[in-house]
């Protein structure tokens, strides 16, 4: 099964902040927020690019508000992608993955610029490491970038 990462309103939900959602459901340039209510989605909003909408870490959030223990959650499936990279070392050497997936984090929020994921690969070993299709798994790992 595969699962999506929740949406802002989605995040809301969980938050049980249904009537603050319906707020910014219903609001518009002609029918603004009350600013409190602005002043509290902007609060929401920030916390939610800091979480990202992973299920497990939104429902940890929501049962503790403990943003440091979101955190581990979020540590630990870092480990296990990165763990995960010598499935595929036949294909892509395992250091060119960890190489080019921390390029991606590096430079997320802009255009992914190939020459700046390795001072070592070509355009092709980067973009080979940024899509993967194991045949004899079916796997697919694709960063979409």
């Amino acid at each position: 099964m595969f699962m999506y990462p929740f949406s802002f309103d989605e995040f809301l939900v969980t938050l049980n902040e249904e009537v603050l959602l319906q707020a910014k459901q219903h609001a518009s340039a002609k029918n603004p927020l009350p600013e409190a209510l602005h002043r509290k989605l902007t609060d929401y909003v920030k916390r939610f690019l800091v979480l990202g909408g992973m299920p497990e870490v939104l429902a940890r959030y929501a049962q503790s508000g403990d943003m440091l223990a979101c955190q581990t959650i979020l540590d630990d499936l870092i480990i296990s992608l990165k763990a995960d990279f010598t499935k595929y070392k036949r294909i892509v050497p395992s250091s060119r993955l960890s190489e080019v997936f921390l390029s991606v984090a590096r430079q997320s929020g802009s255009k992914f610029v190939y020459a700046h994921a390795s001072a070592e690969s070509n355009h092709k070993q980067i973009k080979e490491a940024l899509s993967i299709k194991d045949p004899s798994q079916n796997y697919l790992l694709d960063w979409n970038l």
